[in-house]
Formats: C-alpha cells, structure tokens, sequence
C-alpha cells in the first residue's frame, strides 16, 4: 500500500521482480508528447511550471511533495493563476515547492538524533537510512540491498530525471517505537510507506529479522519509487509490481528470473480462480485502492498474476504494459492511462487466456 500501505503477509516463499520480457514494441500507437523530455531535476518541473501552467506538472509536485491532491484540483488552482507567473511563484513558494527538498536531511537528522542519541545513519548512492547505533552493520546492509533494488526500479522506468534527495528509510530499534507512528485504526503493520513523511518505515527488533525487513522494504520502496513519478497510478499496477520486488531474495543476486514465482500468492490465485471467486479482470484494472484493500488476500494475489501474466504470457500481452507505462510517464491521469492502454482488448478472450496461464503453472 502506500500511505500507510500495511504488510499484511509474512511471506516464507518469495518471488522475484520479473517485469518484462524484452520484446520490439511500437508505441506509434502512443501520442509521445515527450512529457518529461528535458527534465533532469526538480527545478526543471518548476520551471517548466511557471512557463506552461501545465496542471500535470503541479499535480505531481504536489503529490512529491507530501500532499493529497487531484488533476482536478491542480487544473483549478493553474487556472486561478493563469497570466500571473509573480503569483503563482509566490504560491509555490507557501506551499514549499519550489525549495521542497531544501533542508529536509538535516530535518530529519535532527528529529532521529533527538529520538536517539546513539545513532546510525547509512548514507548509500540513492538512501539515507536512518538506524540505532547497535545495529549499524544491518543499517549498512539495508542500505546496500536498497541501491540494488533502486537500480531494478529505475531499469523498468525509464527516466532521465534525478531524484532531488536521496530516499529516507527508518528503521525503528523495536516495534514498540515503530506503533507510534501508525496512524488510529491502521491494524497490523511491519512496514509502510508513508508519502507525507516521504520516507519508509519500518522496525528491526532483532538482527534475525534482517530478511524479513530486506523483504518488505523492497516491497514498499517501490511504491516510495514510482510515487515519486506517478502521483495516481492503478492500484494493481502499484501493488503487483511492489509484490515481485518483495519477492526478491535478499541472499542471492538480484536478477530477473521467470522461474522464481510467488508460490503463495500463486496457490491462492489457483484456489480463487478454481473456486470461480476472482474479480473480472475488466473491473479489476479500475478498482479503487479502498476496493482493493478491502481483500487483501484476493486482490494481493490476482494483482501478482496479472503482473506476471502480461510479462510473460505472450508478447501481445506484454505490450499492454509497456503502453501502460508510457502513458502514465507522458502525465497522463489513472483512468485516462488504463481507458488508451486497454480501449481494444477483448476482455473476455484475455481473462480466458489469463486463468489458462495461471492454472497451468
């Protein structure tokens, strides 16, 4: 989940990140406006902001920047200011866009520190993460396992544009101090990501749980990832994809691999889609995050199979994706995004093949 999104499994097997074949695709079918053509860093977004009012561009510095916001409130607000750049700098300014990543490490320093006196911070290519001064050589493994899933984060999406800051993680010395940064009503949860903090949370209360840590922050650091450049994307695409990266295994080289499967999440879709209890795959794309968490257990585990299954079923299939991708790059909203990618798939032959694939594995 994203904020908060919960770990509602332990998982024992694990799968592996395997997103896409490589195949020779046209994308001539995708209008490429080259959205993010140009953009190297933060300032650019801004720049190109105040010359264009493009309201994408303001919907996902605001969503970068911690708020909860819409296209359609970003639309609003880009009207309200249209021909009057000086304004709507000084708005940005206020909402602290335009400096947003500006002293936020030594914020967040000072608040750890505060919290504990003997620290650790692990400062890695793309991580800062913040840990207790008696587990520093799992901090410093936490933050070596993160520039490596990171790299497989980025090979999949394509962009030239640098993160402002380095991604935050904490690591809480035990559970009872990590429960304190839940929110009321939150349930169950080892690690979540959190998009207003902007950073990972999660606790190590003994080195032995060091896997399982690895595990769930390679689960939530993606959605830390991609929300960084996608401020709506579908859950199912959010969700299945953090799965196969969950899925990595932590003791080995971390490579794609179609052998490595989600053998839970695979026995539960076996057992859903003999039992007839799945949810049609053309009401599946568009569902709710509040629908798809309702049923974690459903819904965790056909988002994982559909995943797999436009990776590998076949290179027809395997387009979808990719267009999926790219148009969500080119800023355009969720719906719109899943309304251009799928406007010509026959449904009821895909769910067809979709349940043949899984049931055959």
């Amino acid at each position: 989940m994203t904020e908060l999104k919960l770990s509602f499994f332990n998982k024992v097997h694990f799968i592996c990140f395997i997103l896409l074949v490589t195949v020779n695709v046209s994308f001539s079918a995708i209008k490429k406006e080259d959205f993010r053509k140009g953009i190297k860093s933060h300032d650019d977004w801004v720049n190109r902001l105040l010359e264009t009012g493009d309201p994408r561009i303001l919907y996902l510095l605001q969503s970068r920047c911690g708020y909860v916001t819409s296209l359609e409130q970003s639309k609003k607000i880009c009207e309200a200011f249209a021909g009057d750049s000086q304004r709507f700098e000084s708005f940005l300014r206020e909402r602290n866009i335009l400096g947003a990543f500006d002293g936020l490490y030594d914020k967040k320093v000072e608040a750890w520190k505060a919290q504990y006196p003997k620290n650790y911070i692990a400062k890695s290519k793309y991580y800062y993460v913040f840990g207790h001064a008696t587990q520093k050589n799992e901090t410093i493994k936490i933050a070596k396992f993160m520039d490596k899933i990171y790299e497989l984060y980025r090979k999949k999406f394509k962009s030239d544009e640098k993160v402002a800051e380095r991604f935050f993680v904490k690591v809480y010395p035990n559970e009872r101090d990590f429960k304190k940064t839940l929110s009321a009503g939150s349930g169950f949860a080892f690690a979540y990501y959190s998009g207003a903090e902007r950073e990972l949370v999660c606790h190590l209360s003994s080195p032995k749980e060091l896997l399982r840590v690895l595990q769930t922050l390679a689960h939530e650091g993606f959605h830390q990832f991609l929300g960084y450049y996608v401020p709506n994307p579908p859950i199912w695409l959010n969700e299945g994809m953090a799965e196969y990266f969950e899925g990595l295994d932590p003791r080995e080289r971390l490579v794609d691999s179609k052998r490595t499967i989600n053998r839970s999440d695979l026995q539960r879709m076996k057992a859903f889609l003999s039992q007839g209890a799945y949810v049609p795959l053309k009401r599946f794309i568009y569902m709710s995050q509040e629908e798809y968490y309702s049923n974690p257990s459903l819904h965790y585990a056909q988002g994982w199979s559909l995943i797999y299954f436009l990776a590998y079923a076949s290179k027809s299939y395997n387009k979808y994706f990719q267009e999926l991708i790219q148009y969500l790059k080119n800023g355009y909203d969720r719906e719109p995004a899943l309304d251009a990618t799928f406007e010509k798939v026959d449904f009821d032959k895909m769910e067809r093949i979709w349940k043949k694939f899984i049931l055959d594995m």
